[in-house]
């Protein structure tokens, strides 16, 4: 049976989302040139700022590292948990020159707390490294 507008209630209380998503997990593929980036909620794909990451060759942050141009983008562009960041191959080579993206353990990120906002415009919790 259909909905009328009679019959649906308003909330009571709503309470704002001000909880600030945070970085699950990474993968960077360095064959196809992407970093895929998990968050803990569904975010706001068109708020990504590529330049407020950095990826490092060890975790140590006064280490070889590389910070990403504005010029890496998203196919994505529904609101999603899971974004995939393409680098482009003038990119991924000075990647490699400071030695990130040469093995499966040579990849470290840190995350700027104005990388990327969720749905409700709350800003991502930032990563550092040491």
């Amino acid at each position: 049976r259909a909905v009328l507008a009679v019959d649906a209630i308003v909330a009571s209380s709503f309470n704002e989302d001000a909880t600030k998503p945070q970085l699950l997990s990474f993968s960077l593929n360095a064959d196809l040139g992407t970093i895929k980036l998990t968050f803990s909620e569904t975010m706001n794909v068109s708020s990504l700022d590529p330049s407020a990451i950095t990826l490092f060759a060890k975790p140590v942050a006064t280490w070889q590292s590389y910070q990403l141009n504005s010029q890496a983008s998203t196919p994505d562009v529904q609101p999603t948990d899971v974004i995939t960041l393409e680098i482009a191959s003038g990119e991924l080579d000075s990647l490699r020159r400071v030695g990130i993206a040469v093995s499966s353990s040579a990849a470290y990120l840190s995350l700027g707390g104005s990388a990327i906002a969720d749905q409700a415009g709350e800003l991502v919790r930032a990563i550092d490294v040491e």
